[in-house]
């Protein structure tokens, strides 16, 4: 089976190693099942560009292309929601009938999703619905089969599970996998993670990084990046 997946950034803050982690993944499922791996860029609603300005989201984005190419990611397309959204809304309401929710507080909105769109055992990523739903046109639109995400947004799979069902598409099959730690502290770009730029500025190279990542998260740096050669709890030194 030819898999096509997706790296999914939003500009609200720099790339660093936890995102080159997730992204290897997707890309590694690509590159062994003679797939796709795609790059999709959140340049246009992030909720960072109502904190820092849609200048500096912009800055962000070629920031993640410049980071991605130093690194010798193989990236079959970069693509821009921005680029895309307006078709996702068009087949949303269209082809789907879909009536977007009331778009409530970013951090808030989880505790308002209709209970329709959850699942008992799966707690509501704080997102909005309506973003989820047109993530998984998106997704179909792009023909992605494959998600390979942090652990953190095992909170969204409840709604994005649900929107496969009520739109009928084919779902994604899923894997999530533990964030990586650094000095024993969850990876993040809200928690202080050492960002791509600075590492190149302070004289890493793409192959420091790249054997530092091999050295703390796979079992067997040998069978490469997949999910079943994953450390338990991965970690990054360098």
């Amino acid at each position: 089976m030819k898999y096509i997946t997706r790296f999914n950034p939003s500009t609200s803050g720099g790339l660093h190693v936890g995102h080159v982690f997730v992204a290897r993944l997707n890309e590694q499922f690509a590159l062994d099942s003679n797939g796709q791996f795609f790059v999709r860029i959140v340049d246009d609603y992030s909720p960072g560009i109502e904190v820092y300005g849609a200048e500096r989201c912009q800055r962000q984005a070629e920031g993640y292309v410049e980071d991605l190419n130093w690194l010798g990611f193989q990236v079959d397309e970069y693509q821009y929601e921005s680029a895309m959204v307006e078709e996702a809304r068009r087949l949303l309401r269209e082809r789907f009938h879909y009536e977007p929710l009331p778009e409530l507080p970013h951090v808030m909105n989880y505790r308002n999703t209709p209970v329709i769109l959850t699942r008992p055992d799966v707690l509501t990523y704080p997102h909005t619905p309506t973003i989820t739903a047109e993530k998984v046109v998106m997704d179909w639109m792009t023909g992605t089969n494959l998600l390979v995400r942090g652990l953190d947004l095992l909170t969204e799979f409840s709604l994005y599970e649900q929107y496969c069902r009520m739109f009928g598409v084919p779902e994604p099959q899923q894997f999530y996998v533990d964030r990586l730690t650094y000095h024993g502290q969850d990876m993040s770009k809200h928690g202080g993670a050492m960002q791509l730029g600075f590492l190149r500025r302070q004289g890493y190279s793409a192959q420091d990084i790249e054997e530092s990542l091999r050295i703390g998260c796979l079992a067997n740096p040998l069978n490469g990046w997949r999910p079943y050669n994953l450390k338990r709890e991965p970690t990054f030194n360098l």
